[in-house]
């Protein structure tokens, strides 16, 4: 039996106990929908299935992370998978800036963060997309003053520091997303 054979075997077992522990734990009985789209992955890709307010979890996908200095492996980046119709559908791709912000998620959806700003991302199940529900900004004029900003669906407006600050505390608040290789579980 060669390496490969073995490594895809490995992933097998694993998307199966994924499975169970999905239908086990949570209020989403769903691991099975991605068992194609995670046996598919290739040996450089990690994964992670994290719930917010959707149906189903969605399936995070990466292949550029990094250990957090806690054992976790952590991203900046990462593609988006969710089920829509009778397919799991890549929704889009979010990133963050910087490994001091690695992506998070909580029941709001999925955070990503930089030096100076947030953002939030939803699914949108009827339409099948990924949206941006809101980003802040803080900028700083040639004086050194800053402005902040708030941008949503709806348009962008300016918000004080204190509003600023309290939408930040959301991305704090969100558990980073910690991506495991299915061969190996690390």
């Amino acid at each position: 039996m060669t390496f490969r054979k073995k490594i895809r075997g490995a992933i097998g077992a694993v998307v199966v106990l994924l499975i169970f522990m999905a239908a086990g734990c949570g209020k989403k009985n769903s691991g099975e929908v991605y068992e194609e789209t995670i046996a598919s992955l290739t040996d450089e890709e990690l994964f992670a299935l994290v719930e917010t307010d959707t149906k189903y979890p969605l399936l995070l996908v990466t292949d550029m992370y990094y250990e957090d200095g806690n054992g976790n492996q952590v991203a900046m980046w990462c593609d988006i998978y969710y089920p829509v119709g009778d397919e799991v559908k890549k929704l889009g791709q979010v990133e963050s800036f910087g490994t001091a912000y690695p992506i998070s998620f909580g029941e709001g959806g999925i955070y990503t963060a930089g030096g100076h700003g947030m953002a939030r991302y939803v699914v949108n199940e009827k339409a099948g997309e990924l949206e941006l529900a809101e980003s802040i900004q803080e900028a700083f004029d040639e004086r050194g003053v800053a402005t902040y900003t708030r941008e949503d669906r709806e348009g962008m407006e300016q918000i004080t520091e204190e509003e600023y600050l309290t939408l930040w505390e959301e991305y704090g608040k969100g558990q980073v997303v910690r991506f495991a290789y299915g061969a190996t579980g690390s």
